[in-house]
């Protein structure tokens, strides 16, 4: 039975915390995609018998590969965007947000006359300003999410409030064009890193043959989006 046709664009180490993972990214024609593919492995003795019959990456071959990391890539920005747009992400400093619901807080820094901490009350739909952001987490836990995350928000009067992040929106006057997620799409795609297509890894790429192949048909030392 002959084996599919496929070239290697990256390859990588997963490295666990007891065994490393060694893995392509492959551009597969007969699949018009790119595929990961573990060729081998220290959790198992021995070769991989590859299932792919790999091919040196042609022009013809990287082109299209690119183009499925570009369309890649765009679809991940649009969503980022909505995710933006609707409020749906972690708040920086200087961020405008509006409460979605009331908030009672009490400001131990401005005490009453009777020497107790001011009770700050906003109500649902107040906006201010992000003036500071962090995270908590439990025991053991690295959680960095939106739902671990507290703000302070200063509002018009001046008056401030410490809640959670969950309790506000993020105003967005400034949604992206979609152009522009296409055009850094394409820019993006350049970079010719397809890992972050297929795995979550997060490392470094051990080999990026792709990028080394368009070095050589560009003639350039870093490929630039025409």
């Amino acid at each position: 039975m002959n084996k599919p046709i496929a070239y290697i664009l990256n390859d990588w180490e997963n490295n666990g915390y007891y065994d490393s993972d060694f893995q392509y990214a492959l551009w597969v024609p007969g699949r018009e995609a790119v595929v990961m593919y573990e060729y081998g492995s220290t959790r198992y003795a021995g070769v991989t018998e590859h299932s792919y019959d790999f091919k040196t990456l042609t022009a013809s071959s990287l082109a299209a590969a690119r183009k499925f990391l570009e369309e890649g890539i765009l679809t991940y920005l649009r969503n980022q965007e909505v995710k933006r747009v609707q409020g749906e992400v972690a708040f920086d400093q200087g961020n405008v947000v509006r409460l979605t619901k009331p908030v009672t807080f009490k400001d131990k820094r401005n005490l009453d006359a009777d020497g107790k901490p001011t009770v700050v009350k906003a109500e649902a739909g107040e906006t201010g300003t992000v003036i500071w952001a962090g995270h908590y987490s439990t025991f053991c836990s690295n959680r960095r999410d939106r739902d671990s995350l507290r703000i302070v928000i200063r509002f018009e009067d001046g008056q401030v409030v410490f809640c959670a992040a969950a309790k506000a929106v993020l105003v967005v006057n400034d949604e992206v064009p979609d152009d522009e997620l296409m055009a850094e799409a394409h820019r993006l795609s350049f970079r010719y890193d397809f890992k972050g297509l297929v795995s979550s890894h997060s490392g470094w790429l051990t080999a990026n043959p792709a990028l080394e192949k368009a070095k050589e048909l560009l003639g350039l030392d870093v490929p630039e989006a025409p």
